[in-house]
């Protein structure tokens, strides 16, 4: 079980505590932060996060595509439960932001997430 979060803030119940999260929507929730969160920034756990913030829209889509999904492969094998089927991405010149639509199979459902970097 975690603490349910909206936008990176924690979500308050009517009373003002935290709301909390669990099964598919929480392995969900961990699959985004560990997408969001750079690969290498947790001390204590250097492997936790993504490459996702590297990559930068040079050359083919295709190409940027394919390398947003090693990334996002590489981020998410230790959750063993989730299949990463695909990934779409879309680079934001102006903001120099990337944005990643990523596929998932869980419990033999699927889920899309989005990530902005």
């Amino acid at each position: 079980m975690d603490v349910l979060l909206q936008n990176g803030d924690h979500v308050m119940d009517h009373l003002g505590a935290p709301m909390m999260v669990d099964g598919v929507r929480e392995l969900l929730q961990r699959a985004v932060i560990r997408l969001a969160v750079r690969r290498g920034t947790m001390p204590h756990d250097p492997l936790f996060g993504s490459g996702l913030h590297r990559l930068k829209a040079v050359g083919d889509r295709n190409a940027l595509d394919a390398q947003a999904l090693a990334a996002v492969r590489e981020a998410l094998a230790p959750m063993t439960e989730l299949g990463v089927r695909s990934v779409k991405c879309a680079y934001h010149a102006a903001s120099e932001r990337l944005t990643a639509r990523v596929q998932l199979e869980l419990y033999a459902k699927e889920y899309a997430l989005e990530v902005t970097i």
